[in-house]
């Protein structure tokens, strides 16, 4: 069998399983029709992808995005009249050339109206300025461009899931080149970042739990306008989620000297990737605290970090205790539902208070603890009386059935006498 002949007959066969589905793709396209008949993926994938492409579904086909005329040419599949540079044919666009391509249609208001006005039309306007747009546009083949997150043929919108851009989908669409340390080479780049974003709270809500809340790469370095933030922008990027935490800070000290010698602000003390849910731990001048990192003992940011710590155990400690009390108190069967109601308003206080340690001062901190330990503390001294009246009633008890024995044992011996 010639050669001529098996690539008609691996073509038939291509055609008897693909053909069907592409003729419900477009039956006058030159491009689904030659496409159908390749055994090769490089040639074959596209027309398979398409089937699911949000753009097919919306009416588009090859050519909006290719060029050339798909109509040329059907009836001796001529496709050399179909993809003639003539007619606009450009193929598969260089790296600087996807952004282009599609902004196209993306970057046009009136265009993209009729078929989502919901769509922001300024992605490739925000991609021309980050980092992925300016090495694309210096030739550089590694970047990300729009098809290195969206995909190519089988593009779905970032709202569903399948999409490689949904939210959930993004930190390990971003590691696909950012935790690649073959792709990143020569970028000076870390490529632990999808590692460490594994290990936070972040990830446990986003990943874990499904909370679409919880940041995603994008949420923190933007999504066309990638870039990451710079010193001065870090608090309004945490701040746009952690907005009191941000409000506090700004009337903090930290405020200016860290702007001062051009320190991050948040990641200084609760990283960037790596962020895990913070605890009490973090303050105070014992091992493993964040303050001893920059303030010596002795010195008033040292001091100021141990009493703000002292603050805080006082009034977790005197929670505690009154919890535990009321635990013993409703064991012996006695409803504290005042007390459950008062000792609320004191775990409010403690949490409001573990927000205003981020003024980094004392005084506004124990502004807000010492009413919450005034409740704390009554509520204790309430459940100890409760239970210094449980230990007795027993007591109690004894002694009044005795005087009740002696007062029936009386009136026997009186009623026998007067019998």
């Amino acid at each position: 069998m010639s050669r001529r002949v098996c690539e008609w007959v691996a073509a038939l066969a291509a055609l008897v399983v693909v053909a069907p589905t592409a003729a419900a793709l477009d039956d006058k396209s030159t491009c689904i029709e030659c496409h159908a008949t390749y055994v090769e993926a490089r040639y074959a994938k596209p027309v398979a992808d398409f089937q699911h492409d949000v753009h097919r579904e919306r009416g588009l086909s090859c050519d909006d995005c290719h060029g050339g005329d798909p109509a040329l040419g059907m009836d001796d599949m001529n496709h050399k009249a179909s993809m003639d540079p003539a007619k606009g044919y450009i193929g598969v666009p260089p790296p600087g050339g996807v952004a282009a391509m599609c902004a196209k249609c993306h970057a046009d208001a009136e265009f993209m109206r009729r078929y989502d006005p919901t769509i922001p039309t300024d992605q490739a306007a925000q991609y021309a300025k980050s980092e992925h747009g300016r090495l694309a546009a210096r030739g550089d083949r590694n970047s990300a461009t729009c098809v290195s997150c969206h995909g190519a043929h089988g593009v779905r919108p970032v709202a569903e899931p399948p999409s490689p851009a949904h939210k959930r989908n993004v930190p390990a669409l971003c590691a696909k080149c950012h935790a690649d340390a073959s792709h990143m080479k020569g970028y000076g780049i870390p490529t632990n970042q999808y590692a460490e974003y594994k290990t936070s709270v972040h990830a446990a809500l986003l990943l874990g739990e499904g909370d679409l809340r919880a940041p995603s790469c994008a949420d923190c370095h933007g999504a066309h306008g990638a870039a990451p933030p710079g010193v001065e922008s870090v608090p309004r990027v945490c701040g746009r989620c952690h907005e009191v935490n941000q409000e506090h800070f700004e009337q903090s000290p930290h405020q200016a000297s860290l702007e001062k010698f051009g320190k991050p602000m948040c990641i200084s003390c609760h990283s960037n990737h790596a962020v895990h849910a913070p605890s009490d731990t973090m303050l105070g001048v014992a091992d493993g605290a964040v303050c001893v990192k920059c303030h010596e003992a002795g010195t008033s940011g040292w001091t100021a970090a141990k009493e703000m710590r002292a603050a805080l155990d006082s009034l977790s400690s005197a929670i505690v205790e009154a919890d535990a009390g009321i635990a013993r108190v409703r064991g012996q069967g006695m409803a504290m539902d005042e007390s459950l109601y008062d000792l609320r308003e004191a775990k409010n206080a403690l949490t409001r208070a573990r927000v205003v340690i981020h003024r980094f001062t004392p005084e506004p901190v124990r502004e807000v603890v010492d009413p919450g330990l005034t409740v704390a503390r009554a509520v204790g001294q309430r459940t100890e009386r409760r239970i210094a009246d449980v230990s007795t009633r027993p007591r109690v008890l004894i002694v009044v059935w005795a005087l009740v024995a002696v007062a029936v044992a009386a009136l026997l011996v009186r009623i026998r006498r007067l019998s």
